[in-house]
């Protein structure tokens, strides 16, 4: 079961890219405990379908309206952790041009 400790170390460094770019990004999380995706708070005042047609629309990046997902889900965007960690760098470097 060797594989699965390495994959989940993969997975974790990549959780924790995105975690250290969020505040960068005008966003916060609390750290997930599990699962492939982080749910991050978008900025205040902005919806979650505003926020991720920015972030496509203004810097190219895909994340998932919350709202997606149901009420609950609204204020969140979610993003998944199952692209290459050099993806995910460049990801935050553009979401933190939105401000």
């Amino acid at each position: 079961q060797g594989w699965l400790k390495d994959r989940n170390s993969i997975y974790e460094r990549r959780r924790d890219i995105i975690l250290e770019f969020l505040p960068r990004a005008g966003m916060r999380a609390q750290v997930p405990k599990g699962g492939l995706y982080v749910w991050a708070q978008v900025p205040p005042g902005v919806t979650s379908k505003a926020y991720a047609n920015r972030a496509l629309e203004g810097v190219g990046v895909w994340v998932t309206p919350g709202a997606a997902f149901g009420e609950h889900g609204e204020g969140f965007v979610r993003i998944s952790i199952t692209v290459p960690e050099e993806r995910l760098r460049e990801a935050g470097e553009r979401l933190a041009r939105l401000g």
